[in-house]
């Protein structure tokens, strides 16, 4: 068992990690909005991390895909989900092919997602799913997730409430930061999240 005082130094310096994964966002956008306060767009740093991110955590669920199969059903579920968020987020680049195009490779991704892990991994979807719901890295994603798909699209989204409340002041470069900056930190507990499940699972198979 766990000494208590391992857990308390643990717990503290996990603190901290949150501290730093709060923090990072603004550090970021006060950079990409520049000295005109003009938003960098799709070449600024934080929509570059924000895709790094999405990378790691579908990698790492891709890597359990195939180190795991007794969890293989699941994170084969997860792992396609975010692949398809990332190939989402890549839009503007897939544009230059043709506008919308990103769906396609997203619906290809989405069907041979789940026709892997329901056709073939049917016997490892509902167990695993079970256990993940009952781990720390699971709240961290759900709380990413909601951060992202909820929070951002309610504060940042909203330029009736921004220009109402701004008035003359509101420019779109401050919705595009803020939103931006509020799906970072989405992002970031999400790659947390996936660094935390995936260290745990691949210490079970030494």
């Amino acid at each position: 068992m766990e000494k208590p005082q391992s857990i308390i130094l643990k717990s503290l310096a996990e603190f901290f990690l949150f501290a730093v994964m709060a923090i990072l966002p603004a550090l970021l956008l006060r950079s990409d909005l520049g000295a005109d306060s003009t938003w960098a767009g799709e070449f600024a740093v934080t929509e570059i991390l924000q895709e790094v991110l999405l990378l790691l955590s579908a990698g790492l669920f891709w890597l359990l895909a195939v180190k795991k199969p007794e969890i293989r059903g699941f994170v084969v579920l997860v792992a396609g989900f975010f692949t398809v968020m990332l190939i989402r987020e890549m839009d503007a680049f897939l544009d230059d092919i043709r506008h919308g195009f990103w769906v396609y490779p997203a619906l290809l991704v989405a069907v041979a997602s789940i026709a892997w892990a329901t056709v073939f991994n049917r016997a490892t979807i509902a167990q695993p799913m079970a256990v993940f719901f009952n781990t720390k890295a699971y709240f961290l994603m759900a709380i990413g997730l909601v951060t992202l798909l909820f929070f951002s699209r309610t504060i940042g989204s909203g330029k009736m409430l921004w220009s109402g409340m701004l008035g003359d002041a509101y420019s779109n470069d401050f919705k595009n930061a803020l939103q931006e900056g509020i799906e970072l930190y989405g992002y970031i507990l999400i790659g947390y999240s996936a660094v935390l499940y995936s260290k745990l699972q691949l210490s079970r198979s030494r």
